[in-house]
């Protein structure tokens, strides 16, 4: 029974962060052991306050890191250390 406008309004804009890395292969993101544990503090740290997607390109050999929160220098830290863990990782 509400507007739009007004459903809306409780809508809450955060700040977003996207690094896209070539990586040699696609290796499950549960056999990164070391880029799992980085994700696990992650989403821990966010909570309820952020939210991270980790996944690979349906096309390319790329993997994606997006994530939104309330501080962008902490969330574009958080993606930026995840890429480069999994690029090492994976090669």
């Amino acid at each position: 029974g509400k507007s739009i406008s007004e459903l809306a309004s409780q809508i809450k804009i955060l700040p977003q962060s996207l690094v896209s890395v070539n990586v040699s292969r696609k290796v499950p993101i549960d056999e990164l052991p070391k880029t799992k544990a980085i994700i696990k503090e992650v989403e821990e740290t966010l909570k309820d306050s952020g939210r991270l997607l980790v996944r690979y390109s349906g096309t390319e050999n790329k993997l994606r890191v997006m994530s939104e929160g309330e501080d962008q220098t902490q969330i574009d830290r958080f993606v930026n250390e995840i890429a480069a863990c999994a690029v090492g990782e994976i090669g």
